[in-house]
């Protein structure tokens, strides 16, 4: 994971992100695919509790414990997906299941700290 900085033209790996409701985007990462093949891709995030405002591609969805799924979408190349953060979500440890086309490639634990 890396926190997303508009004013930064670098990558930082992390997985730890302070919670700042004001920063947009507020973290992301990135899929980065073998080939140049086109590919479908979504996540899954893991909270322990719920959040105190969903949007974006959560805007419509129920917390429960099988996770909260993103839209699956089509693409090729490198891809960031990024998600910010609203007052009263929890601080806590987020779990992110990556899958693409169908299958998943990978899991991120990331702890969200005040």
């Amino acid at each position: 994971m890396e926190p997303a900085n508009a004013g930064v033209d670098r990558l930082r790996e992390t997985q730890t992100v302070e919670v700042d409701p004001d920063r947009r985007p507020g973290w992301c990462f990135l899929v980065d695919p073998p080939n140049d093949e086109p590919y479908e891709v979504y996540s899954v995030h893991h909270l322990p509790e719920a959040p105190g405002n969903l949007s974006g591609d959560f805007e419509h969805q129920q917390h429960s414990t099988s996770g909260l799924k993103t839209a699956t979408s089509r693409g090729d190349g490198i891809r960031p997906f990024c998600f910010d953060s609203h007052k009263g979500d929890p601080v806590c440890e987020y779990r992110v299941e990556v899958f693409i086309n169908g299958t998943q490639q990978a899991e991120r634990r990331l702890q969200v700290v005040p």
